[in-house]
C-alpha cells in the first residue's frame, strides 16, 4: 500500500483481508486518467521486487563479509593463540 501511494497518479489505495484462513485480499484502487489502476499495481510490484533484490544482495555481502572476518580470526587463532576449545 505504501509503494502505491509513492506514485503520484495514485489518488487512493487500500487493502483488506476478509480472514486470514482465506487465502486471497482485496485491493481497492483509485488513480488519475493518466494511469490505470492496474499499470499503477504493476509498477508498484516491480519497485518493490527491486527493493526487495537490494536488500537480498546487501544481506548476501554481510554474510560473506561475516564468514571471511571469521576464517581470518580462525586462521591467526591456529598460529600460536588459545582458540575457544582450549588448545594451541
Amino acid at each position: 500500500r505504501m509503494q502505491l501511494h509513492r506514485n503520484p497518479e495514485v489518488l487512493f489505495a487500500a487493502y483488506q483481508v476478509p480472514h486470514p484462513l482465506a487465502n486471497h485480499v482485496l485491493i481497492r484502487l483509485q488513480t488519475t486518467r493518466k494511469s490505470s489502476p492496474t499499470e499503477a499495481l504493476k509498477q508498484a510490484i516491480e519497485e518493490v521486487r527491486g527493493e526487495v533484490d537490494d536488500l537480498k544482495n546487501q544481506f548476501v555481502n554481510q554474510v560473506i563479509n561475516m564468514q571471511q572476518m571469521a576464517q581470518g580470526e580462525a586462521g591467526a587463532m591456529g598460529q600460536g593463540q588459545m582458540n575457544y576449545a582450549g588448545g594451541y
